[in-house]
């Protein structure tokens, strides 16, 4: 078996030290136009975290922000180039957030979701910003790791799935040998 690389990365910004973490890219199927042929693309995810381990119980990690801690922890995918579209403020998207692990994504130094209207999380989405910048000047082959990381994962589970076919067609030939025995002995 191979051994496992740590695809994270840490990045300091003014308020402290953020880590980006490349995960495996996500499949995504749509239709181009409205009779359009189906399209599968992968998405290359990214997650940004404050704590060096995100999946440690308790967090250690955070950013200072006007003299009070935060944490962010959130998983986003870069938008295809012909997939994007513009928010409300007239801004092109280029990632979208997927899932939160902490209450919405940002909470402050006791564990409360920051709020939709507060300038700390206003300045948290710009420090998001700012580390995926960072990250892509970086790490500029990041999306071909993700979607490897990928296609491995669905590989993987296809491998499962033929491992669980043979078990049960085996499994499947045992009783057909049992029974045409027991047909044997009448």
């Amino acid at each position: 078996m191979e051994a496992k690389t740590d695809y994270t990365s840490a990045y300091e910004v003014r308020e402290g030290r953020v880590h980006v973490t490349i995960r495996a890219a996500e499949e995504r199927t749509h239709s181009l136009g409205l009779w359009g042929d189906r399209v599968t693309e992968l998405w290359p995810r990214v997650e940004l975290h404050t704590d060096h381990e995100p999946s440690a119980r308790e967090p250690y990690g955070f950013v200072k922000i006007r003299g009070r801690d935060y944490r962010l922890h959130t998983l986003v995918q870069q938008v295809p180039e012909g997939q994007r579209w513009n928010d409300r403020l007239g801004s092109e998207v280029v990632w979208r957030h997927e899932s939160h692990p902490y209450r919405g994504g940002y909470v402050n130094g006791n564990l409360l979701p920051v709020g939709f209207d507060s300038k700390a999380r206003e300045r948290l989405c710009e420090i998001e910003i700012e580390v995926l910048t960072l990250f892509e000047a970086f790490c500029p082959d990041w999306q071909r790791i993700s979607a490897r990381l990928g296609l491995e994962a669905q590989r993987s589970s296809q491998e499962h799935k033929t491992r669980l076919a043979h078990k049960e067609m085996a499994q499947a030939e045992e009783k057909i040998a049992e029974i045409n025995k027991r047909i044997a002995e009448l």
